[in-house]
Formats: C-alpha cells, structure tokens, sequence
C-alpha cells in the first residue's frame, strides 16, 4: 500500500512539476518529438536537439531565480519570455554552421554545466538553506530517476521482446521510441517533481522548516553509510597512489609523460563532490576526509597544472589543455575553499559558473585561445624553415622531424576544428588529406615513432558505398593474431566460382582470390595498408576515402579495398594488429 501510495504521490508530483515547469515541459515534449522523427527518418536534427536541451534546462533555472527572488505573475510570464527569446538566441547563433562541430558541442556543454549548477545554487543565495541541502535534493532525486527510469525501460523492453516473439514482429526502432519517451520526456520531469519549492519571496509562507523542504535535503542512512565508509576509503586509496605517482616520478618522466592529466578531472569531482555531501555528517571518517583531502587535492592539482603547463611546449595549446588547466586551477581554489573551518560550498559553486563562463568569452574562450596559439605556432616553424614567404607557404622536405611534428600537430588541429579556412596563407580551399603534400612538400604521416604507441584509422562508412564500376562487394577482417589460412567467402560470377581467402605469410596475411581450380587470379600484401597507417602516431577518425582505399589489378580482375578500421598496437618488443575492410572485384 505504501508503494501505491508513493505512486500515487508522484503523479501527482509530474502533474505539478508541469505546472510549475511549464516552458520546460513545452521544450522537452519539442525534444521528443524531434528525436522520434529523427529515429524514424534517421535524419540529423542535432541543431534542434541541443536548442530544445538548452531551453528545458534554462527555463528550469529562471523558475527557481522567480520562486527565490520574485512574487508577482507578471514577472513569472517576463521571465518565461527571457527563456524563450536566449533559447532562440542560441539556435540562431549554431543555426549558420554547416554541422555540429565539437566546437559547439563542447561550448554546449559548459554552458549547460554552468546552468545546471546555477539551478542548484540559486535556492541557497542568501538563504537559510544552504547550498550542500540543496544539492542533497539534487542527488537524491538524480538517482531516483536513475533508478525509476531504469525500471520502467526495462519493463517495457521484456513487453516488447514477449509480444516481438510471441505474438507479432515489431520493429526494432521500438525500443528507441520507448526510451525517447522515457528519458527525455518523463525522466526530467519525474526529476523536477522531486525538487521542493524552496524558502523565496514566490511562497513567503514556505522556510527550511518546511516538510517537504526538510524530506528533500535530509541525508539519508544509505547515502551516509556509502559516503563514510565506502567512498570515502576508496578516495583515500586512490589519493594514495596519486600521491605515490608523484613523488617516484616527480624528477623524472613526470612532466612528459602527463598520465595523470585525463585523471585530474574525475579525482577532482569525486573529491568536491564527497565533501559537499558529506557536509552534514558527522564521523571519524567524515572528519578525517575534511582535514587531509582539501590538501591533498591542491597539492595533487598544482603538481599537475604545472606538468600540463609544461607539456604546452611541446604540443601548444588546444581546448583539451585549456579545459583541463582550467579545471585544475577551479579545483585547487575549491580545495582552498574547503580547507576554511566555516563551510564555503556556495562559493565552490559560484567559481565553478565564472571559470564556464571565462572559457566562454572571446577573446580568452577555449577555442579563440587555443586558435590564436596553434596558428601562431604554425606560423612560427613555416618562417624558422624559410618556407612562408609573400603570405604563401613554399614546400620544403628537408626540415627537422621536430619542426615536421609541430606542422603536422597544429595544421590537424586547424583542419579538424575548421579553422583552417580562416587562415589566408593556409587557403580557404585547404582540406588536409588532399593538399597536405603539396602544400608542405613532405607527407603528413612522415614522423617516424620511436616509442610505444597504439593507432586507430577510422572510415566513415555511415554514408554510402559507390559500388559503380566493379561486379562484387565482400566484407573481410584480419588479426596478425590468427595463425591459419582461412576462406573469407565463394564468390559466383557469370557462372563461375571463385575463392577469396587471407594467408598467413610472415606476420601478416595475403588476400588471394583463386578460380575454381584453384588457380590464383591476384594477391595482394597487407602489409602495403599498416605501412600507410603505422606511422599516424595517433587515432584517427574520419580519414578521406582516398586515404581509405587501395587498388590492385592485373589482367583478370581488378580489386579495390576501402578500409573500414585498422588498430595497430606497437610495443618495443613486439607489435599486433587487426583490420576491417570491404573488398570490391572487377572482372574483366
């Protein structure tokens, strides 16, 4: 009965958090339908997506600004009508770019990051409940909906598998559609129903003394118990081996190498993030985190700042470098913050909006930034090699493979992040696959690699294949791993028979094709596709169809191979590697 009760106290809940969320619900019922026509057209409608995401979540963030600070209906519409007009300010400002570059994608993100914090903030400014409280109701509520959502999609996906099986064949664009509904449409808005309407001028009658105030930021056993005595230890291990990373290395390879950097930013929420929790609880455990682990995070933090800073020289300065020191610095002004006897999680928050917005602002914003530094960086090896002269690059093959490295480094980073137009002696029309070799007289994968390294090509094969001029398309795989010849597929041609198969020669295999009497008709070596890719150095996704492809051919046949996906781990005693690709025959 109490589960009915509790289901019947959350319908309830969506009902009211509609209504008091209702631009918010209007942009996640839009978002919904745009991702079902999308599932259904399998058309792109990304643009769309994220300014609907960005209004659903800004327009829940001016409610909780009204409800703290303002009273009257008509501010509530003037506010509602901000959020509309700034949702439509940011649709416009993407809707001019071709596509959805990582560009926008990223700034999204942080801008998203910034509201949501904001969302969770507000309620405490100059409140009697404080910012730790509210942020409790956000957690709790997150994993609930985690937890509900979870449920109801897997309940539904066995109904649907049941009847699929047993009764009538449904699509499998079904489960897509169930999830669309669940997770965008009902899972926000269960979210916002279990936010309470905090103390504010909105409901004057309303203080922390409220039930449904005191019910959402009270911390339950479960989370005490989880944070006290298992995360909590978990971080002190974790610390631990940081720590000890450290100080072995610290004199040593410690400012190359950098394995630490991806580290540094889950570390640091996992540490801010406990602490703001725990906030309210009072252990040995608890008291033991709040003395030692601020300090350990600053320290942790700095030593890593300085070693990205140092690795800047080596590699310039990209929006990854610049979000990860940016982080870095946000974490040890938290970790400063957190050393203070008086709780200062309000101010951790507040930090955290201005450092996304100084990453958002040109011209110190992440992009413009790391812009201006690859292409003066550029810029600077072309005239140390006397190869830019009259706002023109002159090719020159004989330079340092250290000048090389910087060329290839920051002409990629350009080119990827479409910058590369917008530099006048690069040309506008520069694509780096086709004009790299021309452009600076070596190849773009020239560099040799000297040390350990692990490189991934991929192929678009999403968009499709032009089969035109060639009788047959077979799909193949091949592992340096395998040790047996095998058959890849029977080919049947104007009557005739043929065999496709790999063979195991040396280290790699030979893709052979015989007749039916087993005559070979043509062979081709794999080791000819890992010498092209072998020294990218690093992954690479999106290669050119040009780069994707090799062609052989003899008087019988002719054979192209458009490459899919080719990994190849390289290791200082040893080397293994795989590929995918689609093999198209000509008979002549």
């Amino acid at each position: 009965m109490k589960f009915i009760k509790y289901l019947k106290e959350r319908f309830a809940g969506l009902i009211n958090s509609i209504e008091r969320y209702p631009v918010t619900a209007a942009f996640l019922i839009a978002m919904a339908i745009v991702l079902a026509m999308s599932i259904h057209t399998e058309k792109d409608y990304s643009k769309l997506m994220l300014t609907f995401a960005v209004g659903a979540i800004l327009n829940a963030e001016i409610q909780v600004e009204f409800e703290r600070f303002l009273r009257k209906l008509s501010a509530r519409f003037i506010a509602m009508a901000c959020g509309v007009l700034l949702t439509g300010l940011y649709y416009l400002i993407i809707r001019s770019s071709s596509e959805v570059t990582a560009e926008i994608g990223i700034k999204t993100a942080v801008v998203l990051s910034a509201i949501f914090i904001a969302f969770v903030l507000v309620p405490a400014v100059k409140s009697k409940i404080k910012f730790e409280d509210t942020f409790m109701a956000v957690f709790k509520a997150f994993f609930q909906t985690i937890f509900y959502a979870g449920i109801i999609m897997g309940g539904f996906s066995l109904i649907i598998a049941a009847v699929n099986t047993l009764i009538y064949p449904i699509s499998y664009k079904a489960y897509s559609y169930i999830a669309d509904i669940i997770f965008v449409l009902f899972s926000p808005m269960f979210f916002l129903s279990l936010i309470p309407i905090y103390p504010g001028k909105y409901k004057p009658e309303i203080d922390e003394n409220d039930e449904n105030v005191k019910k959402a930021v009270r911390c339950p056993k479960f989370v005490d118990i989880l944070f006290s005595y298992i995360i909590i230890p978990l971080i002190s291990i974790y610390t631990l081996i940081l720590l000890s990373y450290i100080a072995l290395n610290v004199g040593k390879d410690f400012w190359s190498n950098n394995l630490l950097e991806p580290m540094l930013i889950t570390y640091a929420i996992a540490v801010i993030t406990t602490f703001i929790i725990t906030s309210r609880l009072e252990n040995k455990f608890v008291s033991v985190f709040r003395l030692i682990f601020p300090k350990a995070l600053i320290v942790i933090v700095l030593f890593q700042i300085a070693a990205s800073v140092v690795n800047i020289s080596n590699t310039g300065i990209t929006h990854g470098k610049y979000y990860v020191i940016l982080f870095g610095i946000f974490a040890a002004v938290s970790g400063v913050l957190m050393c203070f006897k008086e709780r200062k999680n309000g101010i951790v928050a507040a930090v955290f909006i201005i450092f996304c917005v100084i990453s958002l602002i040109p011209p110190i914003d992440a992009f413009n930034v790391s812009r201006i530094n690859q292409t003066n960086r550029l810029e600077a090896a072309l005239v140390k090699n006397d190869m830019l002269e009259d706002n023109k690059i002159k090719p020159n093959s004989s330079i340092s493979d250290e000048d090389k490295k910087i060329i290839i480094q920051s002409t990629e980073y350009l080119s990827i992040n479409k910058y590369s137009s917008k530099i006048t002696w690069l040309g506008k029309d520069f694509e780096i696959y086709r004009d790299f070799y021309n452009t600076f007289g070596f190849n773009q994968y020239d560099t040799p690699q000297t040390t350990d390294s692990y490189v991934s090509v991929y192929f678009n094969t999403n968009n499709p294949i032009d089969i035109k001029g060639y009788d047959v398309l077979a799909e193949a795989y091949i592992n340096s791993d395998e040790n047996t010849d095998s058959k890849i597929c029977t080919i049947n041609y104007s009557n005739k028979s043929y065999d496709l198969q790999k063979e195991k020669l040396g280290s790699q295999f030979d893709l052979v094709l015989y007749d039916n009497n087993k005559n070979e008709i043509i062979r081709f070596n794999t080791d000819e596709l890992y010498s092209r890719y072998e020294n990218y150095g690093q992954p690479k996704e999106g290669i050119s169809e040009k780069d994707a492809t090799f062609i052989i051919e003899n008087n019988k046949v002719k054979v192209k191979l458009l490459m899919r996906n080719v990994n190849i781990n390289k290791a200082s005693n040893s080397k293994s590697s795989n590929a995918s690709f689609y093999v198209l025959i000509k008979f002549k």
